[in-house]
């Protein structure tokens, strides 16, 4: 039996700052149960409530990208709805909150979701407004859940870029991380004129 050192892994959560951390089977049942503990957590540093709308915003978004998009995914036997196999973890940082995710995802499915994140960071704000408002109307490909909608709206939401890394795992997949900043402090204003 693997030895789990359970203090080691907690003394490295708080060195990273992590103060929220997903890992395994995500599913939409889960999601739903992370809402208070977002809020309880974001308000215990005195957020204020738009700063918090727009972190559980862009955790759940990253979320569901693992929950629909991951390669490892099983079906419930008694709700048939799919259950992907990811990561997702909240950062409390000194100016900014930091939320990342990470799944397997097929090797064919990559240079999509690069070329998605490259365009959409290359946007301006009202260029992103535009652009999504033009994909909600676009007819949405087999297996998609939203035609990319998803990061589009983490970054209008968080108003930085969204990084990404894409690591070769095997012939068949690669393991696709993302993550993206939600400052502290986040008024209209310095949504509107943050670079990304």
């Amino acid at each position: 039996m693997t030895k789990l050192d359970l203090y080691e892994r907690y003394q490295s959560m708080q060195q990273q700052k992590v103060c929220l951390e997903l890992n395994g089977l995500i599913s939409q049942e889960i999601l739903v149960g992370f809402v208070e503990v977002i809020e309880a957590k974001l308000a215990q540093g005195a957020e204020n409530r738009k700063t918090i709308k727009k972190v559980f915003s862009v955790f759940i978004e990253l979320a569901q990208n693992v929950l629909h998009y991951s390669a490892e995914s099983i079906v419930a036997a008694n709700s048939k709805t799919k259950i992907g196999t990811g990561i997702v973890v909240l950062c409390d940082e000194d100016e900014y909150y930091l939320i990342s995710s990470g799944n397997l995802l097929a090797k064919t499915k990559v240079p999509g979701i690069v070329e998605q994140c490259d365009k959409i960071n290359r946007l301006s704000t009202d260029e992103l407004r535009g652009y999504y408002k033009e994909q909600i109307k676009a007819p949405q490909a087999e297996g998609s859940f939203g035609a990319g909608i998803g990061l589009i709206d983490i970054v209008r939401k968080s108003g930085n870029r969204l990084n990404y890394e894409v690591t070769e795992v095997d012939s068949t997949n690669s393991f696709l991380a993302l993550s993206v900043k939600v400052q502290k402090d986040m008024t209209d204003e310095k949504l509107e004129n943050s670079p990304r």
